[in-house]
């Protein structure tokens, strides 16, 4: 049985050369998957080898996604940050107790808070601007890509790589 064991496992090292493929690439252990059920005459489930094929293929996208939403949650937090300052500057105006004097600091103060809304706003402009560019970036890379890459790779399974390692019972006669 060990002998039989090597004699597989050469047989699969001398394919991977043949159609230069890395010995410890995901695509290796996948071509391994389907040799392995066609040597020892077990049951292929392609699609599920195919779904995790293209999960550890694509794995990187979470991390893409993720810096997505810290866009986001980043322009929030600079604008709450801008609206705390902003707003505290209106405190010293308010403590005041002499009518005529409230009334002109307060527009004043008013007036410099409206001006500084602006600025106090824009991390969430930016936040929303880079968010928009990113998801359409992203949509470029999975369109061009992540998509023919797993076309292909379903290709390949169905039509060459599991023909070739996993032979039917006419093909073994």
């Amino acid at each position: 049985m060990n002998s039989t064991l090597q004699n597989a496992t050469e047989i699969f090292r001398r394919f991977c050369h043949e159609k230069s493929v890395g010995e410890k690439s995901t695509i290796s252990r996948h071509l391994k998957s389907i040799f392995v059920a066609g040597w020892t005459e077990s049951r292929l489930e392609v699609s599920e080898l195919l779904n995790h094929t293209t999960h550890e293929l694509f794995k990187g996208n979470n991390l893409l996604r993720s810096v997505l939403a810290v866009f986001i949650v980043i322009g929030l937090l600079g604008t709450l940050v801008g609206l705390a300052d902003s707003l505290a500057q209106l405190s010293p105006v308010l403590g005041t107790n002499n009518p005529q004097q409230t009334n002109e600091g307060i527009n004043r103060a008013l007036n410099d808070l409206l001006k500084q809304m602006k600025s106090a706003f824009a991390p969430s402009i930016w936040g929303v601007f880079f968010t928009v560019l990113g998801v359409i970036f992203y949509s470029l890379y999975i369109h061009f890509a992540c998509s023919p890459v797993k076309s292909e790779l379903e290709r390949l399974t169905l039509t060459v790589w599991v023909p070739q390692l996993y032979p039917t019972t006419s093909q073994k006669i």
